[in-house]
């Protein structure tokens, strides 16, 4: 073999490991590849299971406003039928249906933090035992019989109770379940916000339904405010 030949291999031999090194380079990329595009796989999978489950969640929250709207009309149905008692000066005789029963504040969509309460009447004592400095309340039913001889009329007062000691997110969560109650009791005639149990106040109360009670036609001397002692505490 002269040395010719000897050349010639020596350089298709350097061809070939050439192509070995590339085919060698090529096949570690396409490993590496392959790995990202199992890993991009699972991630995928892991999306979808994800995707599923918060179709799943929106699913529930669905049925769950229908649940909520059924309840909130079953709640106003029954309110606009005890405002009307109190308006004609009757007693209801009338019993709540079991669905209205049933119906809790925890999944009517108020907050567990707030209590509702419905009052006949306004007696102090009863009002500051019942309105801790710690809770976030609505009380929407507070009424007082105003006018004079030729016009007596019941107005009812909306109060919010938040004391000093509730928390920043209870008062966040109170502003949310006002605006539920808002949404099912629109009929009253005065709406005030207490922080301070000195604020609770029948005098102020009795201003701000006087001012907004209208004009008096009798003989100028207002009938004497009608003030119910009992106290019927409701929790919605």
């Amino acid at each position: 073999m002269d040395g010719e030949e000897i050349s010639h291999m020596e350089v298709s031999y350097k061809v070939l490991q050439d192509h070995i090194n590339k085919l060698t380079e090529n096949q570690t990329n396409i490993i590496n590849k392959f790995e990202v595009l199992n890993k991009n796989v699972d991630e995928l999978r892991k999306t979808l299971a994800q995707f599923s489950e918060k179709i799943v969640t929106l699913e529930e929250v669905s049925t769950d406003r229908k649940k909520l709207k059924i309840e909130i009309k079953i709640l106003k149905n029954r309110i606009d039928e005890l405002y009307a008692i109190v308006k004609e000066g009757k007693e209801d005789d009338s019993l709540p249906s079991p669905d209205a029963q049933d119906v809790e504040s925890c999944h009517s969509g108020l907050s567990c933090s707030s209590k509702v309460t419905m009052t006949t009447g306004l007696d102090r004592d009863t009002i500051r035992a019942a309105y801790e400095d710690v809770r976030s309340d609505t009380s929407p039913t507070e009424w007082l019989q105003m006018g004079d001889e030729m016009s007596k009329r019941k107005k009812f007062l909306f109060v919010t109770w938040v004391g000093p000691n509730v928390s920043v997110i209870n008062r966040a969560k109170m502003s949310t379940d006002k605006a539920i109650i808002k949404d099912i009791i629109s009929n009253f005639a005065v709406e005030l916000q207490l922080e301070n149990q000195s604020e609770i106040d029948i005098d102020q109360f009795k201003d701000a339904l006087n001012r907004a009670g209208g004009a008096n036609y009798g003989t100028g001397f207002p009938c004497q405010n009608k003030i119910k002692n009992d106290y019927n505490g409701v929790t919605i």
